[in-house]
């Protein structure tokens, strides 16, 4: 129990670290430790377990977030509700239990859970259709990860098809983690891409636990590919409290709520 909340403090600490990055172009170990009201020691040993990582760069008595300017050159990076989101993955990969089978879908919101997945140990075996999952979690030991297979998406980054269906369909899946398009009570899930609709579907219906990642904006939005009933959601993971309408249907079809 010790160990566990121990580690428990240290990514909270390393969390906290990594959003005054956000904030700032650089800052010192002396700074950290003041912010942190924690030794200049215990800020080195997160400084460099997070530099094993290739997270941060350090230079003399300070640190900053690493120059992932290639990563740029391969994925466009989302802008939008760039805080929120990644709020949204870093509680989600928190929640994440340890040896899990789960399989992760899409979408930028997704990406910042595999984003945040990336600074955890966590050893999880984890299946994904999305090009960007794979990419951000590739070279993490502690992760197996299966890619589907299938037909590239260009637009999405994703891998769909009958060859990604027939993996998913012959699998079944602790956890499944989703992003969508819009939602709402009556229409359900739904995404912009009718490629992947039938692929999301599949992760649904074969997923134990759903678990579905949603900033504020995409409450109420619809587009024209359904993929689920809200009610095959058991987790809803986002960055503000949803209009009154949901919240009443998350209470009354036992849907848990977490406020990132």
């Amino acid at each position: 129990m010790v160990k566990e909340m121990k580690n428990s403090r240290t990514i909270n600490r390393q969390d906290h670290i990594l959003h005054l990055l956000e904030i700032n172009d650089s800052i010192s170990i002396r700074e950290l430790s003041e912010e942190l009201d924690v030794s200049e020691w215990t800020i080195r040993r997160d400084v460099e377990e997070l530099h094993s990582r290739q997270i941060i760069d350090r230079y003399h008595g300070g640190i900053r977030l690493k120059d992932h300017s290639k990563d740029d050159l391969v994925f466009k990076e989302d802008s939008d509700l760039f805080s929120e989101k990644n709020r949204i993955g870093i509680k989600t990969a928190k929640i994440l239990k340890e040896g899990s089978n789960v399989i992760i879908g899409s979408g930028s919101t997704v990406r910042f859970v595999a984003k945040a997945l990336a600074r955890f140990d966590k050893r999880l075996t984890i299946y994904t259709n999305s090009i960007e999952v794979c990419y951000e979690l590739a070279n993490k030991i502690n992760y197996k990860v299966v890619c589907t297979g299938g037909n590239v998406h260009g637009d999405f980054f994703t891998l769909d098809g009958p060859v990604t269906e027939k993996l998913l369909l012959s699998n079944y899946f602790d956890v499944g983690v989703i992003g969508v398009s819009g939602l709402t009570v009556e229409e359900g899930l739904n995404i912009k891409s009718q490629l992947s609709a039938l692929t999301v579907s599949i992760m649904i219906e074969h997923s134990d636990n759903l678990i579905v990642v949603a900033d504020h904006s995409k409450f109420g939005r619809v587009y024209p590919n359904k993929i689920g009933d809200l009610r095959s959601v058991n987790t809803i993971i986002t960055d503000a409290t949803p209009p009154p309408e949901f919240c009443e249907f998350f209470a009354k079809n036992n849907i848990r709520l977490i406020l990132a």
